[in-house]
C-alpha cells in the first residue's frame, strides 16, 4: 500500500533563516497571446495606466510573501524608427481595493510613478519587458495583480504586436506573461 505525504510547506530542519523565507507553497502561470489594443495614450497625458494582463493567487498564509514575475510586450501600429516609450507597472487587487505596488516612485523626474520597467518601441516589431517584485499582500483572500502599461507618446498602444501593415516582419511579436509563486515566511 503506497504512503502519501501532503503538506502545506517545508521548513529546513535547522529553521527558516533570518528573512530568508521557506519554500515554495503553489504557483500561478498566466499567459495572454492576445493582440488587443491597450489605448490611445498622450505624452503630455495624465499618469493612468490600463491593464496589459492579470493573474489570482490565493495565499494560504497571510505571512506569505508573492514573487511576482512579469513579461509584456508592447507595440504601436506603426513602422517608424523614431520610437514611442512605454512604461510597465503592477497594481495589486483585494477586496475590491486596488493598490499600485513597487517599482521607481522618483515621479519628479517621468510622468509615470511605480514603474518597474520601461523601453522603447521601434521599427516593426513590439518590445517585450520583464520584471519581478517580492510582495508582502498580508492575506489569504484572493490576489490579482495586474501587469499594468503607460503609454508615452500621443499614440494608440497594443499589447503582444506592433506594426500591422508591413507585408514582412523579421521579428513576430512575443506574448505577455505573469507568474506567482508564494513563497512560506
Amino acid at each position: 500500500m503506497a504512503s502519501q505525504l501532503r503538506v502545506d510547506k517545508i521548513v529546513p530542519v535547522d529553521g527558516v533563516p533570518t528573512d530568508g523565507g521557506g519554500g515554495i507553497v503553489q504557483v500561478v502561470y498566466a499567459e495572454d497571446n492576445n493582440a488587443d489594443s491597450l489605448g490611445a495614450f498622450s505624452n503630455n497625458g495624465a499618469d493612468s495606466p490600463v491593464t496589459v494582463m492579470s493573474a489570482s493567487i490565493t495565499p494560504k498564509f497571510s505571512t506569505s510573501k508573492i514573487l511576482v514575475m512579469c513579461k509584456g510586450t508592447v507595440g504601436i501600429d506603426e513602422n517608424s524608427v523614431s520610437g514611442a516609450e512605454f512604461a510597465l507597472g503592477l497594481s495589486r487587487t483585494v477586496g475590491g481595493s486596488t493598490t499600485r505596488i513597487g517599482g521607481n516612485t522618483q515621479s519628479s523626474h517621468f510622468k509615470g510613478t511605480k514603474i518597474h520597467a520601461t523601453g522603447m518601441h521601434t521599427g516593426e516589431a513590439p518590445l517585450s519587458l520583464s520584471f519581478q517584485y517580492l510582495d508582502s499582500p498580508s492575506t489569504t483572500s484572493a490576489v490579482t495583480y495586474n501587469m499594468n502599461m503607460l503609454g508615452g507618446e500621443s499614440k494608440t498602444y497594443y499589447k503582444n504586436r506592433g506594426d500591422s501593415s508591413s507585408s514582412y516582419h523579421f521579428p513576430n511579436a512575443g506574448n505577455s506573461t505573469i507568474t506567482l509563486m508564494e513563497v512560506s515566511a
